[in-house]
């Protein structure tokens, strides 16, 4: 995604695992090394027919140079499995990012998709 002062930007989705409990977590990552903005940024996840099931809203953030950002902590029990059927509708997790430069007000909008298939990953050890 590129837009605020010509920066790249990029969304990463991983697994995180915290006191025995396993997370998603979104990060915004900004590409570019340049003096940096202050940013406004909305985060939202949306069900099958597009309405918002948790959003998140942050404003006068700061990101300078290759920064990061984590906007999203999701409980991958919930998401997974207890509640499935809302947010993995025919297996498609749909998240919507709105970034802005922090004075207010959206001025150009782009939209930007991305397609991922949730991979589960098992190792075995075997010791002698």
């Amino acid at each position: 995604m590129k837009g605020i002062d010509k920066s790249e930007w990029w969304i990463i989705l991983c697994t995180e695992k915290e006191n025995d409990k396993d997370f998603i977590s979104a990060t915004l990552h900004r590409g570019s090394a340049n003096e940096g903005s202050f940013i406004d940024y909305e985060f939202s996840i949306l069900s099958a027919d597009g309405a918002v099931l948790e959003t998140l809203k942050e404003t006068q953030c700061f990101l300078m140079g290759f920064e990061t950002l984590r906007f999203a902590y999701i409980n991958a029990w919930e998401v997974l499995t207890e509640k499935r059927y809302a947010y993995l509708p025919r297996d498609t997790f749909t998240l919507q990012l709105k970034v802005w430069k922090n004075n207010g007000e959206m001025e150009d909008s782009e939209y930007c998709y991305m397609r991922t298939r949730p991979v589960l990953e098992r190792t075995s050890l075997f010791g002698t």
